[in-house]
């Protein structure tokens, strides 16, 4: 049986934990995340974010310390939802203030709870919420006073505790399981524990059972194979890779990335595309000048015209007719205007090709930057089933990857009723690609979409991002459900990824 170990630097949960589990097989941790960092405008959304963070940073730290580990990582964080607001620890006495003359005047106390369960043997890892709500009858003044002297609400969110003697007298309405109000949601927590300890018996009685078929064939003993993760934790995918929420000093570092990589993605995929057309203009050019040339039977001129432009055939005509006739001047000065627009065309072709790309990719560009990339911090992070994410190389400590995910909107078939999530803004800095990171960014995002009770992830992209296009996202399992023409050999696809159910 695997040990249990608790994630938490709650002197109160523990003491709560200890007295569920036996201590014999538990141990406890503490992460060191900076949970302030992460926000969200979703209650269920925030704690599910914060308990993953802080399972990610104890993951990390414990398969250092050794590889193979067999334990099932818990963590968990708990806001209170009041008046429409989130409510954390308290941080001054005004605020505590608030939040208890609040509950005083009969606001309810919704409490959020989120947890996280990693197998760190097999990388499996299921969250859910609990909420239970809270509601108190009037209190005096005085109990706000003796309380805030105390100081015990500080170390509460919400700043009240429903088993402190202070309050317990004046609780008129518990809805939910009372351990999720003080913060342990043991029904959730053994669910999840039962859910991640049979995938783990699942992967070894398979394992055990491969190992002896393969006995009974081959007649030899060999031992049975691991079992493989079904869902690997990000930091685990790519060795010094940091996966986290967006912050707001992350936000240029990540707005550029995306700039950078998509002028370079947008200008090659047109060029790739250019190229063809802008060749045969300056080819059928360069015929017809040289044709010009035959014409005023003037050889020099046509080979000059092919190789160095009309300006140079001007010359080589000098030189080679030291006193030109007017017959061969009534020629060339009939030629002359032909000659000067192929050379025309042939300018406008470069300037096609090496112009228009850097033209439209900007204009792309900053109308992503005039919308949701402005702020991606705002965007992103205030609203309901939406994220963003960095991936930061642990060396250098840049951003080497961004995606992000919002609600689906029209014309996508479940943006009626919020079950599609979008996935935008995939971005990997050109020295980090081929390493893992957008597989990693997307196993993250995957994760939340699962939480957060998504049916389909859909995308939208072109042809011009031709990796992406023709290789990342099928790889990733997703499916073309539509194709529309842009302009030339240049399409838009839709993609789509089913999701499977999950709590």
């Amino acid at each position: 049986m695997p040990r249990l170990v608790l994630g938490s630097s709650s002197a109160f949960r523990r003491a709560l934990f200890e007295e569920h589990f036996p201590l014999e097989r538990s141990s406890f941790r503490s992460p060191d995340i900076d949970e302030n960092a992460i926000r969200h405008t979703d209650a269920q959304t925030l704690t599910r974010l914060i308990a993953n963070a802080k399972a990610d940073a104890l993951v990390e730290q414990m398969l250092s310390e050794d590889p193979a580990a067999d334990a099932l990582l818990i963590c968990m964080d708990q806001v209170v939802v009041c008046d429409g607001c989130i409510r954390e620890k308290p941080t001054s006495e005004a605020e505590a203030r608030r939040f208890l003359a609040s509950y005083q005047a009969g606001s309810k106390a919704e409490c959020v709870n989120g947890c996280v369960v990693h197998n760190l043997k097999t990388g499996e890892r299921r969250a859910a919420n609990e909420i239970a709500s809270v509601s108190f009858d009037s209190f005096p003044e005085s109990t706000i006073d003796e309380a805030i002297a105390q100081g015990r609400i500080y170390n509460s969110s919400g700043a009240f505790a429903i088993d402190d003697p202070l309050f317990a007298p004046y609780v008129t309405r518990l809805e939910g399981a009372r351990d999720a109000v003080i913060g342990l949601p043991l029904r959730t927590l053994r669910r999840l524990l039962d859910e991640v300890s049979s995938s783990s018996s699942s992967a070894a009685a398979s394992s055990a059972s491969a190992g002896e078929a393969a006995d009974r064939d081959d007649g030899d003993a060999r031992p049975p194979p691991k079992p493989v993760p079904s869902q690997l934790v990000p930091s685990q995918r790519v060795p010094g890779l940091v996966l986290r929420v967006l912050r707001p000093d992350d936000e240029a570092a990540a707005v550029a990335l995306f700039a950078s990589g998509m002028h370079e993605t947008i200008i090659s995929g047109l060029r790739a595309e250019l190229v063809q057309p802008c060749r045969r203009a300056a080819a059928l050019s360069l015929a017809l000048l040289a044709a010009l040339g035959v014409i005023a039977r003037n050889w020099v001129w046509a080979m000059a015209m092919q190789l160095f432009g009309l300006g140079m055939a001007q010359a080589a005509t000098v030189t080679a007719f030291k006193t030109p006739s007017p017959a061969h001047l009534k020629i060339e000065a009939a030629a002359m205007p032909a000659a000067l627009g192929l050379c025309f065309a042939l300018v406008c072709s470069a300037l096609v090709y090496w112009l228009a790309p850097q033209r439209l990719a900007s204009n792309y560009v900053n109308s992503c930057l005039e919308d949701d990339m402005k702020s991606p911090y705002a965007h992103y992070l205030s609203s309901p089933g939406s994220c963003f994410w960095v991936a930061i190389d642990d060396a250098s400590g840049q951003v080497c990857g961004t995606v992000a995910v919002q609600r689906a909107s029209a014309p996508w078939r479940g943006a009626a009723d919020g079950t599609d999530a979008e996935l935008r803004r995939m971005s990997v800095a050109s020295w980090a690609r081929g390493t893992g990171v957008a597989k990693a960014l997307f196993a993250e995002l995957k994760r939340f979409c699962d939480q957060a009770g998504y049916h389909r992830v859909v995308l939208e992209t072109s042809t011009l991002q031709a990796d992406a296009h023709g290789r990342l996202y099928p790889s990733l399992g997703f499916e073309p459900v539509k194709v529309k023409p842009l302009f030339g050999n240049v399409k838009s696809t839709s993609f789509a990824l089913k999701l499977s159910k999950t709590d």
